[in-house]
Order: structure tokens, then C-alpha cells, then sequence
């Protein structure tokens, strides 16, 4: 089982922020789950950069020349530098039981 999610966390599919907090629920055995959008209104710089990193990047495409890998690693380290605090508070509230 997964931790729920609010609506309103859901409810920009096309502007998403670059991380998700869901609390987990130890009672009921739901883990804390951080959700990294790699395509997010920070790294791509709104909604009309998301669409250009969508097109882009299709699910559809098998494989990508070494510069556009580069440009999706850098997306994906930018998002853990963004959030590198938050992170960092969500693990230490976890393992000290601050998180619930």
C-alpha cells in the first residue's frame, strides 16, 4: 500500500513541482514516499518548457544521443540540489519518529 494523495497534489499533471512529499502511515503499513517529477516547473521553467522537455524526451524514444542523456542527468541532479534540505528533513524526522 502507498500513502494517499490529495487531490490537490494532483491536480496540475501539466505543471508539476519538482517534489511530492506523501506521508506514510505506520499503522497502516504505508511507507513515506518522495516523488521527483523529472520534468517540473522548476528545472523546465514553467509549463511551456515542461512541453518542450515532454516532446523531447517521449517515452516512445529507445535511445537518446549522449547529450540529451547529460541533459536528463543534470534535470535529475538539479531536482535533489533543490530539494537537498527537504530531503534531508524527511529523513531525519523518519528515523528520529517526528515523521508519522
Amino acid at each position: 500500500m502507498f500513502p494517499d494523495i490529495k487531490e490537490a497534489e494532483k491536480a496540475d499533471p501539466d505543471n508539476p513541482n519538482d517534489c511530492y512529499i506523501f506521508m506514510g502511515n505506520k499503522g497502516e503499513k504505508k511507507p513515506t514516499v518522495m516523488h521527483f517529477p523529472l520534468f517540473n516547473n522548476v528545472n523546465c521553467k514553467g509549463p511551456d518548457g515542461i512541453k518542450e522537455y515532454r516532446k523531447e524526451f517521449d517515452t516512445m524514444i529507445w535511445s537518446y544521443t549522449e547529450d540529451s542523456f547529460s541533459k536528463l542527468i543534470d534535470a535529475a541532479k538539479a531536482n535533489v540540489q533543490n530539494n537537498i534540505d527537504l530531503i534531508t528533513e524527511q529523513i531525519e524526522n523518519l528515523v528520529t519518529g517526528n515523521g508519522k
